[in-house]
């Protein structure tokens, strides 16, 4: 029906969305007469054109805002409505929902918001697998300077931030010193964020599970511990680290724009092949567990016009925890290796650049790496 989105064509489409008189969102609009746009970049357009031609006042009672805010309320009032005549009993559902005081996603929902009204590109750098307090010093040294080259605006901590291994029911060496497993790890992680914020300090910080995180889950679990939802809220207290950090509660991925970062399960050589092929070959994609770098980049045409594509790509990131890890004897018996992940999204599209930046060895056990046309090591 339209062929292209001029001044005539925004101004008919406009009439068509919730906020607007209509009854379509921006997605439902693009997918009813196969605009050439993503939802996001209509929204704009259509922003773009009722500022330049002010083709509503925002004081009379047909604005946008306040046709926004009458039906808000209605579906309030609808819901009120629903939830007063049906039963509100907990004992009805099956699992207890996770605690919302202990979960950050809807501050990062609204957080992703903004970046996308303010910036047409967002930042994000990943770090996977720490495993405190069998973290590697010195990567962690050197992923600090690529975040004071690279300023984010996102830094992802994207699971097992810590090891947990004392929780674990793999066997362990009687030698391992046992101690309070959140005391092992409270003073190093809140002195990580100090330095975060020290280098960075516009940066967000958004953290969620691994499966080592999620020892201390399935630990409670299996110990039916009465005492467990004092010991959750007392981890995510220390993952928040003074509230400089967002918790996304019992989640091991999130979303930026068109970016899905996981901490996955796929290992070995071919994981980030696995990933995309886990995503339909559709979604670029960042995974940690692997522990071992690796990049597949795939080409996804458009079916209405062949000689438009897009690029998909699926990282395998590197970890920031020793290596080899404690546990393990013989150090040639390991395939892992040092890095991290920096993503730039284009947030007015599904286009991702990905780098999966390895960490290379140096002399006397030193680590460099290369940023840009900076080589930087510690």
């Amino acid at each position: 029906m339209y062929s292209e989105l001029n001044i005539p064509t925004l101004k008919a489409l406009r009439l068509e969305h919730v906020e607007r008189g209509g009854e379509l969102t921006w997605a439902q609009i693009c997918e009813k007469y196969s605009l050439p746009i993503t939802p996001n970049a209509l929204r704009k357009r259509v922003a773009q054109y009722e500022q330049k031609f002010d083709v509503y006042d925002e004081t009379s009672d047909d604005s946008p805002q306040l046709t926004s805010i009458k039906r808000q309320i209605e579906a309030l009032t609808k819901l009120i409505e629903e939830l007063s005549s049906s039963s509100t009993d907990n004992n009805s559902l099956l699992y207890d929902p996770y605690p919302p005081e202990l979960d950050d996603t809807n501050k990062w929902v609204e957080i992703q918001n903004e970046l996308e009204e303010q910036h047409d590109y967002v930042s994000c750098m990943i770090w996977s697998d720490i495993h405190i307090p069998d973290h590697s010093e010195c990567a962690l040294q050197l992923a600090l300077k690529l975040l004071k080259e690279a300023q984010p605006h996102v830094l992802l901590m994207n699971g097992d931030m810590f090891d947990f291994d004392i929780l674990s029911t793999f066997a362990k060496s009687r030698r391992r010193r046992t101690q309070d497993v959140f005391k092992e790890i409270e003073t190093i992680w809140n002195t990580l964020i100090d330095n975060v914020k020290k280098i960075s300090p516009d940066t967000i910080i958004v953290a969620y599970k691994g499966n080592h995180d999620d020892r201390v889950e399935r630990w409670n679990n299996a110990f039916n511990n009465p005492y467990a939802d004092t010991i959750e809220e007392s981890f995510v207290e220390i993952v928040r680290s003074k509230d400089r950090v967002l918790w996304l509660g019992q989640y091991q991925e999130t979303n930026i724009g068109s970016l899905f970062v996981q901490h996955g399960k796929r290992v070995g050589e071919n994981a980030a092949k696995g990933v995309l092929k886990d995503n339909g070959y559709t979604t670029s994609v960042v995974q940690g567990h692997n522990h071992r770098p690796g990049k597949v980049i795939h080409r996804v045409n458009n079916p209405r016009n062949i000689k438009d594509y897009r690029v998909v790509t699926a990282v395998s990131s590197g970890a920031l925890c020793n290596i080899p890890p404690h546990y393990q004897l013989d150090t040639r018996q390991t395939a892992w290796l040092h890095g991290i992940v920096y993503a730039v999204i284009h947030m007015d599209s599904d286009n991702v650049n990905i780098q999966d930046i390895v960490f290379h060895k140096g002399e006397n056990n030193s680590l460099w790496t290369v940023f840009g046309s900076r080589v930087l090591s510690v």
